[in-house]
């Protein structure tokens, strides 16, 4: 029995070790907030949704990446919605064109300290895509932020109309 409560005490200490090694992972993402996370619904048929949020540092931060799980899409990539004007390549004088959008996935998007970065829709984003199923109001989405400095963030993104 004395055994047995050595064992059970020595699990006891190595649980407590591990929670505060979690702890301290997570203070270095506390001077990260990101307020009002959503999701665009979809149709039934639709194979991408894109999340939303603002995100505010105390430092400067770079957002490297963001991730969902595999029962919700495939993958999450950092987009950004661009105008063929941005593009020097294109032919520019017809002003259809110039009213055009789409998008491009870009590599990271900066996170200034004097006021942050919002996603948003006809700006950065993040694409969620190859959908598992449609993205219904109400469902939370969870999505996981990785930042050059303050590591992972998880954020839960509510589903709305967009």
């Amino acid at each position: 029995m004395k055994k047995m409560f050595k064992m059970i005490s020595a699990a006891a200490v190595v649980v407590a070790a591990a929670v505060a090694l979690t702890a301290c992972s997570t203070s270095e993402s506390s001077s990260t907030t990101v307020s009002d996370p959503w999701v665009r619904v979809t149709a039934p048929k639709q194979m991408n949704s894109a999340a939303y949020m603002k995100i505010t540092v105390s430092e400067d931060d770079v957002l490297t990446g963001a991730s969902v799980p595999s029962s919700i899409a495939g993958r999450a990539e950092l987009h950004e919605t661009t105008k063929p004007m941005d593009d020097m390549s294109m032919d520019t004088s017809s002003t259809e064109m110039n009213d055009m959008t789409g998008m491009k996935q870009v590599s990271s998007i900066n996170v200034p300290a004097d006021g942050g970065v919002t996603l948003k829709p006809g700006g950065f984003h993040i694409m969620i895509m190859d959908l598992a199923k449609p993205v219904t109001e109400g469902e939370e989405v969870a999505v996981t932020l990785t930042f050059e400095k303050a590591g992972k963030v998880v954020v839960d993104a509510v589903a709305r109309e967009g």
